[in-house]
């Protein structure tokens, strides 16, 4: 009898809906956003690769023993003891490739491009649902909401027909695409399942009274030379049965018994196989079905052909002391694991593997977690004495925590990481509350501003200045008179806003927030973060500057962090460069990450480095490095294309996500750099850009020329305004992609 199958893999049954880009109150109205999505993603990937499962067993089934319904789930048993789960799916909301296998069991994808059913392949090779090389791919949605699949050699992302990846998150409703309708025809004695992709059919024999079913046979038996494991056995209705086994194996199956015995080591004995399967292959008494069951060993001291690998991405939504990860094990029966906060040392693979908790549970929930922390899992696989060769990670970060005041926790002894440092009495000391009559800061320190009052500051030179929101339910205010905020490296101190408002109270154009003057000496800031902050630079020249430098007098910032900011840099052209260090200057770690940065002037010449006088080899020459340049999830609106403007070189280079929106008449690169200087790391991806004045002109390319490395790709460009049927309003920096773009740009 011939069965074909076709898996619409890619669920869609997310009861959700499209992101949304603002806290305004006609916005909180939307459906679920992105985030949200992504997670319920994540939460129902054991679901959905339980039924790809199904759905691969029973393409390789013979005959089926018993089938109940209940609650809309069928319960199939297959006369080889496997029990499999079909639920008839309902509405739901996601995007769905469709996954099926031809005649021959090969799968195949329909991306519904209008191009058909295609091969999934990796680097030509086909895979089979059926046989003793049979695949069954398991499927995974990467952080960013893209569908990533694991033919057994770890997770890549699925890419359509023309190479780009696909997004898992729709606004589209669609009906749950496994199963269309399952069928058990008692009278006739046949089970018919219905696959929603395209109303093929699986259809089996159902022989209630024909049974052959193995226990606590799952995985990789190992055993010792000679000797014997006994696996229990349920049959009913087997008339004749052939047990087959490796060479210097031996099998006895008996009434409710199976044991299989493993050859005895002596001199004259052929070295047993290493790893393959003893078969039992039953017959009905009526001689017209037969079971196959297996039992896959291999003798403990052999060399044994076992890949051990997990895939882990987060898991629910993180509480303010707990994570959740979901591990997905590929031959391995176990993982061993240790959880770091990001700011600390990343743990060597021999550490985890030597001290690391050992865990089976596909869902891992982590708890006494400080509140808002980042935090990466590092996860070993494991077969026994078997281990992966490397590490797989994940990262997380702990919720907000439901605190009343930020002063009142500072305070109490709690720790609030804000851009990779901890804030804590502990580290910098007793803070101060501001009040009306001490609202101006005129020394160092850690200052909170409580609602009602607007915090100011004073003239002066700071070494360390951090100052915070009281209020966690809402920015605290703070505006400077000065026109610059003057620091002194000398002391290797920080210079953080968070949870703020901040602004310029002055219009002449002229301020820094953050300057580093003639007098100083050379040194080197360990911090400079603004998070979760609207920042109104539109009273500004720019955000830092430095006088120029000597080899004498070197300046430098050791972790620059840019997260979760509303930015206006205001509807002139004169806000230049948020970081302008262009000699005898560095920055080591620099992030920019979830931003909307946007002026109401299309020709706002907006950058975020310029790190060099020119590109000549003298000026390349004392120009400055970056490390490390984490651009990602970023919404850049109305500012110039070039958006790092020229350094002398960067270690890793990371760009995903970004969403460009504005006018340009000719290609300009994202970043220079010098020339040979090619990142040694990173990724280039998923970037997208809108050019305003209607032609095909390209956007930014990923950088300058051809300095492109492994693992980067040029920006998209996009013919259709990205903001249709979303936001746009650069009076109020609201920015709503349409649907169709929601994985581009920040996330509000």
């Amino acid at each position: 009898m011939k069965k074909t199958a076709t898996i619409l893999c890619a669920l869609a049954f997310l009861g959700l809906g499209v992101s949304s880009c603002s806290d305004l109150g006609d916005l909180e109205n939307d459906l679920s956003d992105l985030d949200g999505r992504i997670e319920a993603l994540e939460a129902r990937m054991k679901s959905l690769n339980e039924s790809v499962e199904a759905i691969g067993a029973l393409t390789r089934a013979t005959t089926v023993n018993s089938v109940t319904f209940e609650d809309n789930v069928y319960t199939v048993v297959l006369s080889d003891g496997t029990e499999l789960t079909l639920t008839v799916g309902e509405a739901g909301v996601g995007n769905v490739p469709l996954i099926t296998v031809d005649d021959d069991g090969f799968w195949m994808v329909d991306y519904r491009d209008g191009k058909g059913a295609v091969y999934l392949t990796d680097n030509g090779r086909k895979f089979c649902s059926t046989g003793k090389d049979a695949v069954t791919p398991v499927f995974s949605v990467d952080p960013e909401g893209y569908w990533m699949i694991d033919y057994g050699d770890g997770p890549v992302h699925v890419l359509d027909s023309k190479g780009g990846k696909v997004l898992a998150t729709s606004s589209e409703e669609t009906l749950d695409p496994l199963f269309e309708e399952v069928v058990y025809d008692k009278a006739a004695g046949t089970l018919t399942v219905t696959l929603r992709a395209d109303g093929r059919k699986i259809s089996l024999p159902v022989v209630p009274d024909f049974l052959l079913a193995l226990s606590n046979a799952d995985g990789l038996q190992l055993f010792d030379y000679g000797q014997t494991k006994v696996f229990p056995v349920r049959s009913k209705g087997v008339g004749d049965a052939i047990v087959q086994t490796p060479l210097g194996w031996s099998a006895v199956l008996e009434e409710g018994s199976f044991s299989v015995t493993a050859p005895i080591q002596t001199r004259s004995t052929p070295v047993a196989d290493s790893d393959t399967d003893v078969v039992i292959v039953a017959q009905s008494a009526s001689g017209r079905y037969i079971s196959v069951s297996k039992v896959r060993v291999s003798l403990s001291d052999a060399e044994i052909d076992l890949d051990p690998r997990a895939t882990v991405t987060p898991d629910g939504v993180p509480t303010a002391t707990t994570l959740g990860f979901l591990v997905t094990l590929e031959e391995a029966t176990s993982y061993k694991y240790i959880l770091r906060k990001n700011r600390e040392a990343v743990p060597a693979y021999d550490e985890v593997k030597e001290s690391g908790i050992e865990s089976s549970e596909s869902r891992l929930l982590l708890e006494e977690l400080d509140p808002r922390t980042g935090y990466t899992l590092y996860l070993i696989a494991c077969n026994g004495d078997i281990h992966a060769p490397e590490l797989v990670t994940a990262s997380a970060t702990t919720a907000n925590p439901d605190y009343a005041s930020y002063y009142a926790a500072y305070e109490s002894g709690a720790e609030l990481e804000i851009g990779g440092l901890v804030v804590s009495k502990a580290v910098f000391g007793k803070a101060t509350l501001l009040t009306e009559e001490t609202k101006t800061i005129t020394a160092d320190g850690v200052y909170f501003v409580p609602d009602g009052v607007t915090a100011t500051y004073a003239s002066g030179t700071r070494n360390t200045l951090i100052v915070i929101g009281d209020n966690p339910s809402g920015r605290g205010e703070f505006t400077i008179t000065t026109t610059r905020i003057t620091f002194n490296p000398t002391n290797r101190g920080h210079f953080v806003l968070f949870n703020l408002h901040f602004g310029l109270s002055t219009a002449n154009g002229e301020g820094q927030i953050l300057f580093y003057p003639n007098s100083t000496a050379g040194g080197m800031m360990q911090t400079v973060a603004m998070e979760d902050c609207d920042l109104d630079l539109t009273g500004f020249q720019g955000f830092s500057f430095t006088a120029s430098r000597t080899a004498d007098t070197p300046i430098g910032i050791e972790n620059v962090s840019f997260v979760d900011c509303d930015i206006n840099v205001g509807p002139s052209i004169r806000f230049g460069y948020f970081f302008q260090y262009r000699e005898h200057g560095s920055i080591g770690n620099a992030v920019f990450r979830n931003n909307v940065i946007w002026s109401g002037n299309a020709a706002n010449a907006t950058r975020i480095f310029n790190l060099s006088m020119g590109q000549s080899e003298a000026q390349y020459a004392v120009a400055a490095p970056v490390g490390s340049l984490e651009f990602e999830r970023n919404t850049w609106i109305n500012c110039k294309p070039s958006v790092i403007n020229i350094v002398k070189n960067v270690g890793r280079l990371v760009i995903r996500n970004n969403l460009f929106y504005g006018t340009i008449t000719q290609h300009t690169p994202f970043i220079t750099y010098e020339a040979g200087c090619v990142p040694s790391s990173g990724e280039i991806a998923d970037n997208l850009g809108y050019n305003t004045n209607g032609t095909g002109t390209p956007y930014w390319k990923a950088v300058n020329n051809s300095f492109l490395f492994p693992g980067s790709r040029e920006f998209s460009m996009t013919k259709e305004n990205p903001f249709g049927g979303g936001r746009f309003d650069t009076a109020t920096g609201v920015f709503v992609p349409g649907a169709a773009y929601a994985s581009y740009g920040a996330r509000r």
